[in-house]
């Protein structure tokens, strides 16, 4: 068989399949408890960067203390989104995804057409072999490393949210996108310390601060039903010249 037809009809299944909530749920599910209680060789944790993460054992107990992972129903927007945006190229483009905490998202993304060996991901915690672990302020990768990459729900959880942005910035190609997202709110106090979870797209289009790139579409306050709380989303598109 010619193998762009089997490379498609090998594509069509994972797009029937890995964007279905219940069959993504239980490979993840099944994937979960095989490295967490029979092959932990790679459960590994980025110690050295509490320094610069809020409620670092918070983050940790959150993929470790269940042994029934809970489906992260709100990222499916962003990676919707990502799909859009990579059109018709999807195969083509490498992506960077950070803080998934478990592989749903990776295993979606492959459902929406993406090649396997592009979909990249990065958490402070990893069980997982498709989990690397590293620090969004200080990401292992060369500069222009990735088309895209997806922060979401991620930037709130760090003391020095300017030097994270920067990074992100730094390893994204030019004309790349970026997409961000967390919780909404309209306060802007997130810097003395009064709201953990303060977030809004003028907020992170300021901490973001270079004019020249391109706001492609922003949310705030958007209430959906996948979604417990109301979300902020900022798409952007690096100019580097």
């Amino acid at each position: 068989m010619n193998s762009k037809i089997i490379i498609y009809l090998k594509n069509l299944f994972y797009r029937d399949l890995f964007t279905l909530p219940v069959f993504n749920f239980a490979i993840s599910q099944l994937r979960y408890t095989y490295f967490t209680r029979f092959n932990k060789k790679y459960i590994s944790e980025y110690s050295d960067a509490k320094k610069e993460i809020k409620l670092f054992d918070y983050s940790k107990n959150a993929v470790y203390s269940n042994r029934i992972i809970r489906p992260m129903k709100r990222t499916q927007l962003p990676l919707d989104l990502a799909r859009v945006l990579s059109w018709p190229h999807l195969n083509e483009k490498k992506l960077l995804i950070v803080g998934p905490r478990f592989e749903f998202d990776l295993l979606y993304l492959r459902g929406l057409g993406f090649n396997k060996k592009n979909i990249h991901s990065i958490d402070l915690f990893s069980y997982s072999p498709l989990i690397e672990v590293n620090d969004a302020h200080d990401i292992k990768a060369p500069d222009d490393s990735f088309d895209l990459i997806i922060l979401s729900w991620v930037l709130v959880y760090s003391f020095n949210q300017e030097k994270m942005l920067k990074e992100i910035r730094s390893k994204i190609s030019d004309k790349g996108k970026v997409i961000i997202t967390g919780d909404y709110s309209n306060i802007n106090n997130l810097d003395n310390g009064d709201n953990d979870y303060v977030l809004n797209s003028d907020y992170i289009w300021n901490k973001w601060n270079n004019a020249g790139d391109k706001i492609l579409t922003k949310l705030d306050g958007q209430n959906l039903d996948s979604v417990p709380s109301e979300i902020t989303l900022l798409a952007l598109e690096v100019h580097k010249s």
